[in-house]
């Protein structure tokens, strides 16, 4: 049997509403799993925090065939959890609408309740069936572990016990970002981040880095004897929308203030300072200052997409410093899946100034939608995309105004660019989930 551990996604779920970066490569991966083996083999493993237990459900029971978001693959837990077809969650979900009409509630309450007690009388044993408790581990079984989250005591203990006992333990390495540039991070991360890295180079017998230049990073620090350290690429594909679509809409108000009507570059990332967002804010002030010739377009507006991270001074310092930038920049913090694709369609192009990355998703996402991204030349980066795209020094502001002027005042060479991503293959979520498949020995 092979288990994916998603216990971090569970916990993850519990206090967002929106996935990011690695919680995002981990639904994506399982769904695809799904889709390809079904419950063939293959069982998700969780740490129940209240049982303390380790539990093995059905992929498909969280894991629908049409895409999951966290609050349906919470809503799916709880059912699991309590042996009940009707979450807590959901509950509370269907009553929200009713807040001011206690009756109305009350009556809707009952009905809900009622039922999911006939369901589970038509079906009797069928809730309970679906998850089991994990006693032991066989040698032959394998754990993967998708996510990068420093394990419980407990779930720890077990690992280790299965890895002293030749199974095998196979941990996804998305960067070691918090080990070899530790600024970028608050103390309190990087202990947490060095607790994981020590535990994760103990307890496993494989490791799957997303990129060369993660597992470059990797192989700097020792590990056991026999351990196998493989590269397996994320993918371009933005899941739910089809390579290059067009006419996506999206019923965000804020969104919509932001763009509607207005020529802007979109840059998709956490606020954070190593996302390098404070330098784009400089080069983007500079441009506007700059004198414009006749016939040059103007600059056009500038879009964050993600939410507020850690050490956010600086960019917050630079965007109050210079109120002539605000009529120019929108923060967008709060975009679903729908506003980013949204977003990517009807954008000019992207930006991408992190100054260090695992993978880059926003640079292969920009090509899943056709768009040109303008990024940084730094780590895993150009992996992603290699020459479809634009590269520049993420440290000097000098060469991010030069090579993002370039689209801009050569629409030329913007549109032979967009050509050139549109007649290229990318690569899928099922074609990760295939090769990861492969190295697991997880077959059809």
């Amino acid at each position: 049997m092979i288990y994916f551990d998603i216990t971090d996604i569970i916990a993850y779920a519990q206090v967002h509403k929106h996935v990011s970066g690695i919680q995002r490569v981990q639904i994506r991966v399982l769904q695809e799993i799904h889709r390809l083996y079904g419950s063939r083999n293959v069982r998700c493993g969780y740490r129940d925090e209240i049982t303390d237990r380790y539990h093995a459900a059905c992929i498909n029971d969280l894991f629908p065939e049409t895409d999951a978001g966290l609050q349906t693959i919470l809503t799916r837990h709880e059912q699991i959890r309590h042996a009940w077809p009707l979450s807590p969650i959901l509950v509370k979900q269907r009553l929200v609408p009713h807040q001011r009409h206690k009756i109305r509630r009350s009556l809707l309450k009952t009905r809900l309740y009622a039922a999911a007690f006939l369901r589970m009388l038509a079906e009797p044993g069928k809730m309970k069936d679906r998850a089991h408790v994990v006693h032991r581990l066989h040698p032959h079984d394998t754990l993967v572990f998708l996510g990068a989250s420093q394990l419980s005591c407990e779930l720890l203990a077990l690992v280790m016990r299965h890895r002293q006992q030749g199974g095998r333990v196979i941990q996804m390495m998305h960067d070691l970002i918090p080990h070899v540039a530790p600024d970028f991070f608050p103390p309190d991360h990087r202990a947490s981040y060095e607790r994981f890295l020590q535990d994760a180079l103990s307890y496993a017998t494989d490791f799957i880095c997303v990129s060369r230049s993660t597992e470059h990073d990797l192989r700097t620090l020792p590990h056991r004897a026999g351990t196998q350290i493989v590269t397996i690429a994320l993918a371009h594909e933005f899941a739910g929308f089809q390579r290059g679509q067009r006419g996506i809409t999206t019923h965000n108000p804020v969104v919509l203030r932001a763009t509607q009507n207005t020529p802007y570059v979109l840059c998709v990332g956490t606020i954070e300072i190593r996302k390098n967002g404070a330098q784009l804010l400089e080069a983007w002030r500079r441009m506007l200052q700059a004198p414009q010739a006749p016939n040059q377009p103007r600059i056009p507006h500038l879009v964050f997409a993600g939410k507020p991270g850690w050490q956010t001074d600086t960019f917050f310092r630079t965007l109050n410093a210079h109120p002539e930038l605000t009529p120019h920049v929108s923060l967008l913090t709060d975009c679903a899946d729908q506003d980013l694709a949204y977003l990517y369609e009807h954008c000019l192009y992207t930006i991408y100034p992190s100054l260090y990355e695992g993978w880059g998703l926003p640079v292969g996402e920009s090509a899943w939608f056709n768009r040109l991204c303008v990024a940084s030349n730094r780590s895993a980066i150009p992996e992603v995309c290699g020459d479809l795209m634009v590269y520049f020094q993420p440290d000097d502001v000098n060469d991010l105004i030069a090579k993002a002027l370039l689209p801009l005042q050569n629409p030329g060479f913007l549109a032979s660019k967009e050509a050139a991503i549109q007649q290229t293959p990318l690569r899928t979520w099922q074609d990760v989930a295939k090769d990861i498949c492969q190295f697991v020995n997880l077959v059809a």
